[in-house]
């Protein structure tokens, strides 16, 4: 099986609640009768847009990622065209290797309703200068524990990117999604980094992710979205 990540950016003014319609009602379908093995369906949410960040060179905002399963890249065509019916200002398949260190616990909602809290999407390039070896040894080895310290996240999944959708296009080497519990958990600073009320704490915190992110990341190129996330069909969480 190969999984295919596809991101989606929206111009600055169209309003995020088109394409998450377009997506859940429309294009969702569309791609489980295509028959695909796994779906994930992460759409903005405005209600978290505070944690925005980051943006395209021409102004669009990264605004839902669309997560299939499939038996084969080649088997893509009938999924492009699903896709083809949301309406945005740029569209990006990333073929993927997934990597889950850390699965939620239970899933114990209705498949195709919003997944409890908020999934936080982020895309991003390695850091110039780096081998490969260095890049993951970073993200794998010291940023993902890290996560787990400071974070009251339910999933954390790493994908690493290998190949664009078309060829050509900008290649971030890195798409994780990360789920909090509730809207507050990522808004409120202190519950996101667990600094129990300590000012110092959360101002030691934010800059030990800071500099942990900027030595295997290009933080100026990072783009983030608070989402909505919707299981469709579940392969792995």
């Amino acid at each position: 099986m190969e999984k295919i990540i596809y991101a989606m950016w929206r111009a600055p003014q169209q309003d995020p609640a088109v394409l998450a319609d377009a997506l859940l009602a429309d294009a969702a379908p569309a791609l489980l009768d295509a028959g695909v093995l796994g779906l994930r369906v992460n759409v903005e949410a405005p209600e978290a847009r505070a944690m925005r960040w980051g943006a395209n060179a021409d102004g669009s905002l990264l605004a839902a990622t669309v997560g299939v399963w499939l038996p084969s890249i080649d088997d893509r065509a009938d999924v492009e065209a699903a896709l083809d019916r949301a309406p945005v200002a740029t569209r990006v398949g990333y073929v993927v290797t997934e990597s889950v260190p850390l699965a939620y616990e239970r899933i114990d909602w209705p498949l195709g309703s919003r997944s409890p809290g908020v999934s936080i999407v982020t895309l991003f390039h390695k850091r110039a200068g780096l081998s490969d070896e260095e890049y993951f040894a970073v993200w794998h080895g010291e940023q993902t524990p890290i996560s787990f310290e400071l974070h009251p996240i339910t999933l954390y999944m790493r994908n690493a990117v290998w190949r664009t959708l078309p060829p050509g296009s900008e290649r971030f080497r890195g798409l994780v999604e990360e789920c909090v519990p509730t809207l507050d958990d990522l808004l409120d600073l202190d519950r996101f980094y667990s600094a129990g009320g300590d000012a110092g704490e959360l101002r030691r915190r934010m800059a030990e992710s800071m500099a942990v992110h900027d030595r295997f990341t290009d933080m100026s190129t990072l783009q983030m979205v608070p989402c909505a996330e919707h299981l469709f069909r579940v392969v792995s969480t």
